[in-house]
């Protein structure tokens, strides 16, 4: 968990910051849909101002949580033409 602060929003660079990524990094993950901001530049149109809100910082970390890979256990198929003796 990342530690909150009293600001609800972090900027793009403050995020990476936290984590240890690059901004861009960040910015991919905004621009694929992967992570929540809001734009808050003065024009619609310009240069993007994101600020990320701490709750989808938080849902972003727990989709990207790190699962076990569950275990297959596979059996081997005998050849149906081949007859076993005992």
């Amino acid at each position: 968990m990342i530690p909150t602060t009293a600001r609800p929003y972090v900027s793009p660079n403050q995020l990476a910051a936290e984590l240890g990524i690059s901004w861009a990094k960040t910015v991919g993950f905004i621009r694929s849909g992967e992570l929540k901001a809001v734009d808050v530049s003065a024009r619609r149109g310009g240069r993007p101002q994101w600020r990320i809100a701490r709750a989808d910082v938080e849902l972003f970390l727990a989709r990207r949580a790190a699962t076990p890979i569950p275990r297959v256990t596979r059996r081997r198929r005998k050849p149906a033409d081949i007859i076993e003796f005992y």
